[in-house]
């Protein structure tokens, strides 16, 4: 916004409404929020937090969307990167005001990470909010992007002014137009309601109480808050340190991953093919105790577990898992040899490895557990493992104790490895990451004990899209190409090209073979 000009006699004045509306609020008992500021003209923005109950209860809940992330993109767009779970109550600000009160402009923002070998086009952005200090709506929204700098956002690499949005109660699905496109590295994501605080009130994005990669920054340039004039930890400037991330996800199109060429009426066409697998990025979490007992109290076996809903791991959907008393949930084909070794694992499919290798569950104590958080369609699935090294099918190993789980989220693809007390006998065993088969695996480790951080974050990488134009038609076909391959197709003009070599086929129901002149692929052959 345009810099105002204000005369000291104009700020003295509103320097004493300031502290008389502050008093009021601490005298009255009539006050909207407890602590808080009724909203009015006069009314700074409340410093950095919403409290939870803020938002209009819907369907008993005190968030009325109870955090559900919206639908999944339209193909050919997919979901770049995503972290909207573990969502609380609580919003930062982070907020373009009017005129009057710029001086409290806000900008929380959280980073992302674009792998080796991709390009991300990104043209949406979805995050978690919430109105509070008056009922909103925003006018639109500002995205920027920032390069990585140490720990914190750096130099700004992309502006977004104005985009509009769709959604309700705070939560925002965004079009950032034009596509912001982003090669391999370290990102920050900065999203900023444009909206008057007079009448509209305050917006607040999300808190999550999980970390990826670095926790949430924030910054007041124009020093309204006193605090943060420049970016550093949100938890630092704003508080709430067991929720030091927001909740967000990024849309668009993936372009890299490697190629298939072929070459049709004289001209190359070079289309983008990618093995769909995870990413991992290390967070922070703590155990949620399993409440029931699957049952698995022995050594080298497994129990099949129902699940409370359908989790996908890769490109299979599944109601049903195994889990190994030797350190594994596999959906697809278990193996319960004391396996020691790195991955990928002989023998399994569609597995996940929180901490494989030969152990027991059936000594005292020791069981692998579950339980449901929530309520549908946001509830969490964990399951626990309260296990120990192999010394006898009934004995642990000395000093190898190991507690970690699972967890799924209702409705995400992505899931977490939380990591409890090892003892010190596991420091140089384990393999650890999720596999499909021999061929497409991720590893986070292998027999370098308990992770450094207390949780993994499993994120399934999208398959990206290509464009290629193909001579002698002019027109220009899109395709996405994953794992399980297949084909778009659009509609333009063309002009037969005359074949000149005869195949020899002049029959009824019959079939010719014919050499071609070069290797082409069809599907994955």
């Amino acid at each position: 916004m345009a810099q105002k000009e204000t005369s000291r006699k104009s700020w003295r004045y509103l320097l004493v409404a300031m502290l008389a509306v502050m008093l009021g609020i601490a005298l009255s008992a009539s006050a909207a929020f407890a602590g808080l500021p009724t909203n009015s003209a006069a009314s700074p923005p409340i410093q950095g937090k919403s409290q939870p109950g803020q938002k209009p209860v819907v369907s008993g809940s005190a968030k009325g969307d109870v955090h559900q992330a919206p639908g999944a993109p339209a193909a050919p767009r997919v979901v770049l990167y995503d972290q909207y779970n573990n969502a609380t109550t609580t919003g930062t600000t982070s907020q373009d005001f009017e005129a009057a009160f710029d001086q409290y402009d806000s900008f929380t923002a959280d980073d992302f990470v674009i792998p080796a070998g991709q390009t991300w086009n990104i043209d949406g952005v979805d995050v978690d909010g919430v109105y509070f200090n008056g009922t909103g709506p925003a006018a639109s929204f500002n995205v920027y992007f920032y390069n990585n700098s140490g720990t914190l956002p750096g130099a700004t690499v992309a502006t977004r002014l104005a985009q509009p949005y769709t959604g309700t109660l705070g939560d925002a699905v965004i079009t950032i137009s034009p596509a912001v496109v982003l090669t391999p590295g370290t990102y920050w994501v900065s999203v900023q309601a444009r909206q008057d605080l007079s009448p509209a009130g305050q917006w607040g994005w999300i808190d999550r109480s999980v970390t990826s990669n670095q926790s949430a920054a924030w910054q007041n340039p124009g020093g309204g808050f006193a605090v943060c004039p420049t970016w550093d930890r949100r938890t630092i400037c704003v508080g709430d340190p067991n929720a030091p991330d927001q909740v967000f996800r990024l849309n668009g199109t993936i372009t890299g991953g490697g190629t298939a060429t072929a070459t049709v009426g004289g001209a190359t066409a070079t289309a983008t093919v990618c093995a769909q697998n995870y990413n991992i990025t290390s967070g922070q979490g703590s155990i949620v105790p399993g409440t029931i007992d699957t049952g698995n109290h022995c050594d080298d076996c497994n129990v099949a577990v129902p699940l409370p809903f359908p989790v996908t791991l890769y490109d299979q959907t599944f109601t049903t898992a195994q889990v190994g008393s030797n350190g594994y949930l596999s959906f697809g084909t278990p193996n319960d040899f004391f396996y020691s070794g790195c991955l990928p694992a002989t023998g399994f499919t569609y597995t996940i490895f929180p901490f494989a290798v030969d152990q027991i569950t059936g000594a005292a104590g020791k069981g692998i557990y579950t339980t449901v958080t929530g309520t549908a369609p946001n509830r969490t699935f964990y399951i626990e493992w309260r296990a120990c090294r192999y010394n006898g099918a009934t004995t642990c190993l000395a000093d190898s104790d190991n507690n970690y789980e699972v967890a799924f989220q209702e409705g995400q693809t992505n899931f977490q490895i939380i990591y409890g007390t090892f003892g010190t006998a596991n420091a140089t065993v384990g393999a650890i990451g999720v596999q499909k088969n021999t061929t497409t695996y991720t590893q986070s480790q292998c027999n370098a004990g308990r992770p450094a951080a207390s949780a993994q974050i499993y994120t399934l990488t999208a398959c990206g899209t290509s464009t290629s134009t193909v001579a002698p038609a002019t027109a220009t076909a899109t395709a996405t190409i994953c794992t399980t391959a297949n084909y778009n197709f659009a509609v333009s003009a063309g002009t037969i090209v005359s074949g000149t070599l005869d195949t020899g086929n002049h029959v009824d129901d019959g079939t010719t073979n014919i050499t071609l002149p070069f290797a082409y692929q069809l599907y994955d052959q």
